[in-house]
């Protein structure tokens, strides 16, 4: 792969940072960079950063990619492609080795991913890895299958993820504890805070530390009130919706407390079982629950508004089992810059 060269003023701002040009030799190219819009880069220990608005522009192993008012996307060593919807903010670290490993940093907003089964690609952000499944790599073993893995991994207020799956099963690591499995087709948000209790145990003496007025009934779709109280309750917990029997810290979504006692819900677009579920944010514990049914057909919507909130400037493009990111621009059709 041809890199572009790198520009004298990023040179600059990357000696200044180390205090040596020396220094700059040391990294490592990754991938480059294409944008319909200017991007904000800064190089790997500098306190300075350039926006860059020329194509193809060369990004090194720990430098910190800004998308400005448009969608960004990196193309990487090794076949991965990394979507930024605007505002996003990223670093890519490479590993050494005999082939392209990395690790994406996700410091905020959201992210489209593609790459091969066979690559060696973990996405971060804070407690949070989502790398391939442990089963995804056992088969790949087996089969060498050449298929992508996509999907979106969304930042959200308080530190929570979501992980929206399209192709291939990924595994969420929480820390050193918690492994969660996304399935191809699903969506699943996971708190930032360990949850330190399961339902049997909920509560002191058999009683609940927190009440919570809901319908017992809704329409996918359709939107609720959730009521809650209680005493002795962090004022910064969460209530969440979550499928009946899943992780403790696993929800469909979540809101904050701090937005009073009466907050208002989405049901799922699914048809099912679900809790509302109260997380005291000091202790980490669901002091209380309540069943919720969701009936009707499920709502329909494109998976990739239906799970993140991407605004349509990064989109999937694909047909007969090849999936590509692409940058879409809304006066002309999607056009494809994988590799």
């Amino acid at each position: 792969m041809v890199f572009s060269a790198r520009t004298s003023k990023v040179i600059g701002a990357w000696a200044i940072g180390l205090g040596s040009c020396a220094l700059v030799a040391a990294a490592e190219p990754v991938g480059y960079l294409q944008s319909d819009a200017p991007v904000t880069v800064q190089p790997h220990g500098s306190t300075s950063s350039v926006r860059v608005a020329e194509s193809d522009y060369t990004i090194f192993s720990s430098d910190r990619v800004t998308a400005g008012e448009s969608a960004a996307v990196l193309v990487l060593n090794g076949g991965a492609v990394i979507g930024l919807e605007a505002g996003s903010s990223v670093r890519v670290r490479g590993a050494q080795g005999p082939s392209p490993a990395y690790s994406v940093f996700l410091e905020s907003g959201t992210l489209l991913y593609s790459f091969p089964e066979t690559a060696g690609l973990r996405m971060k952000h804070g407690q949070f890895t989502v790398r391939p499944s442990l089963s995804t790599t056992r088969r790949v073993d087996v089969d060498q299958s050449g298929a992508d893995l996509t999907g979106i991994l969304e930042t959200l207020d308080g530190g929570h993820i979501r992980v929206s799956v399209r192709q291939g099963d990924m595994d969420v690591l929480v820390g050193a504890g918690r492994r969660h499995v996304v399935t191809s087709g699903q969506s699943t948000g996971l708190l930032s805070a360990p949850v330190q209790v399961a339902q049997a145990d909920l509560g002191l003496q058999g009683q609940r530390l927190a009440l919570i007025e809901a319908p017992e009934r809704v329409i996918s779709g359709e939107s609720f009130t959730v009521r809650w109280s209680g005493e002795a309750l962090s004022e910064n917990s969460y209530i969440t919706v979550a499928p009946s029997g899943s992780d403790p810290e696993a929800f469909e979504s979540v809101a904050s407390t701090t937005q009073g006692e009466a907050i208002e819900f989405q049901a799922p677009g699914e048809p099912g079982d679900y809790e509302i579920r109260f997380v005291d944010g000091a202790s980490g514990e669901i002091a209380g629950f309540a069943y919720l049914q969701v009936s009707g057909p499920p709502v329909a919507a494109p998976w990739y508004t239906s799970n993140a909130a991407v605004t349509g400037s990064i989109a999937f493009l694909g047909a007969a089992g090849a999936t590509a990111l692409a940058l879409d621009d809304d006066d002309e059709p999607p056009q494809s810059i994988s590799p």
